[in-house]
């Protein structure tokens, strides 16, 4: 009889160890960062500047942070602990808006949220925002960026700009620093290319 209890003791602690899951891993979020503009460091718009919601498509327009392998860049994949702490169309909005405040680059830059007429109004497209792992990791961001005048619809600018960082590490968190600073990189271009 007591040997049949330790058996069945000895069953039941089976059963309930094989029931038990290892713990899933955690989820991560980051925001982009980076150093702010040198105040006046490009053209100067006179008048309210709106910064639109950016425009982005499958992947990128997700909070899952994208990356590519070296070995076959045409497959584009998304982790799946990894995210963007708001989606990357919002992300870049804020962060262009906040970039063009502390450039000085208008005496006032909002959103579309503010319901004000604008002057200018900011435009961005989301081409590429990834990671590349691999041997030679880096990170890839390309952006479509225009500016319009509102009283006549005269395009100002219209570019594409691209930049590539090398990383150090095949890490998220590395990949995010680099990002944030091609980001950097990209506005301090597109406001230089403002017209005054």
């Amino acid at each position: 009889m007591m040997r049949m209890i330790h058996l069945s003791a000895a069953a039941l602690l089976v059963l309930l160890s094989a029931c038990t899951q290892p713990a899933l891993p955690e989820d991560h979020y980051y925001r982009l960062g980076g150093a702010a503009p040198k105040a006046g460091a490009g053209g100067t718009l006179s008048g309210i500047v709106e910064v639109n919601r950016f425009i982005a498509s499958g992947l990128t327009a997700s909070r899952a942070i994208v990356y590519t392998d070296s070995v076959n860049a045409r497959e584009v994949r998304a982790y799946h602990y990894h995210f963007w702490a708001e989606p990357p169309p919002i992300m870049l909005q804020n962060a262009l808006v906040s970039y063009l405040r502390a450039a000085n680059a208008a005496p006032t830059v909002v959103t579309p949220d503010m319901r004000v007429e604008p002057d200018f109004i900011v435009s961005g497209k989301i081409r590429r925002f990834e990671q590349v792992r691999g041997a030679a990791g880096k990170v890839n961001v390309e952006l479509e960026l225009s500016v319009k005048r509102s009283r006549d619809d005269k395009l100002i600018l219209l570019k594409p700009y691209a930049v590539s960082v090398g990383t150090r590490g095949a890490t998220v968190g590395e990949a995010v620093t680099r990002i944030s600073q091609g980001i950097n990189a990209i506005y301090a271009k597109f406001l230089s290319d403002i017209p005054r």
